[in-house]
């Protein structure tokens, strides 16, 4: 039959069908030829490969478990140290994050939190939530102060409503001097805000001092103003008669006598912003005068009278 193929062709198709392995010599005959099936054919080709694979994979279970049979020799030495040194410094923020990393890991009963700052986005938040959903779901215990005036910031109020149902608590006070982290009441995480964008932080293993740290934020948090549930106090949003958290708290400041640079610098916003609440608070409760606005606020059990000056 005439092909019309060169013998050219022909011995070059031979070749390219020999190193793909679809074609072998037929017994001792170099002249001979017959096919191979394509999956007899593709295993020889990735035969080596193979080997390759599974000598890879041999030499990473291996390292693998030589490393991870130092993890008990480890935290041992983690821990002489700890109790060794009441301080350890950590210089940049790959540290701290490291840090936290090991310390969300290890804790089993508790973290206490302190954040003055707001957290950026809603993006954030829900990165953040599922974090401390791990958490929760451990049985470990959250609870997190933040500042009045984040009460109505959209990403806080997500984050605090996403982790409320797993038992996270949040409240709120006028103003917060650092952020920090307890962890089971056996260790702390300060921030150490030197300069602007220092992302250095102070870890504290001395148990006086974390006790001491653990009894501060237990005093603050007995006093401060929960962001969900039923047990609200006076100065909450839906029961401080209009007034937001931010007014609420400059009403304790009006009662108190505190000047409008006082109050601003106590919960953290400008002299101008203080001003305009407190023209909203005068006429949420139809006062004329920072003693008719005391007075009306205590009428309405939104002060103590014991505020009054």
């Amino acid at each position: 039959m005439e092909l019309n193929i060169s013998l050219a062709e022909v011995d070059a198709a031979k070749n390219l069908l020999l190193k793909h392995h679809l074609l072998h010599a037929f017994g001792d005959d170099a002249a001979f030829f017959t096919a191979n099936p394509p999956d007899v054919a593709v295993a020889t080709l990735v035969e080596t490969d193979v080997q390759r694979v599974h000598q890879l994979q041999g030499d990473i279970a291996r390292r693998r478990g030589e490393m991870l049979a130092l993890m008990p020799l480890y935290r041992e030495l983690k821990v002489a140290s700890s109790s060794s040194e009441h301080l350890e410094i950590l210089e940049d923020g790959d540290m701290v994050t490291r840090y936290l990393s090991e310390a969300s890991r290890d804790v089993s009963k508790e973290v206490l939190a302190v954040q003055p700052s707001p957290i950026s986005t809603v993006e954030r938040a829900r990165l953040s939530a599922a974090k401390d959903i791990e958490l929760l779901e451990r049985g470990v215990q959250r609870k997190t102060l933040r500042r009045d005036r984040d009460r109505d910031h959209a990403p806080t109020v997500f984050l605090s409503q996403e982790l409320a149902p797993y038992g996270a608590e949040h409240r709120t006070v006028a103003t917060l001097p650092l952020r920090a982290m307890i962890f089971d009441r056996s260790a702390a995480l300060i921030s150490r805000p030197t300069f602007d964008c220092d992302f250095a932080a102070i870890v504290v293993h001395s148990p006086d001092m974390v006790a001491s740290l653990a009894a501060v934020f237990d005093s603050v948090w007995d006093m401060a103003t929960p962001m969900n549930g039923d047990s609200e106090p006076a100065h909450s949003v839906s029961k401080s008669g209009g007034l937001s958290a931010v007014q609420a708290s400059i009403l304790d400041g009006l009662a108190m006598g505190l000047t409008d640079e006082a109050i601003a610098s106590r919960i953290g916003v400008s002299v101008r912003t203080c001003r305009r609440h407190i023209a909203t608070i005068f006429e949420v409760l139809g006062a004329d005068s920072r003693f008719q606005a005391g007075a009306i606020a205590v009428s309405r059990g939104l002060l103590r009278p014991a505020l009054l000056k």
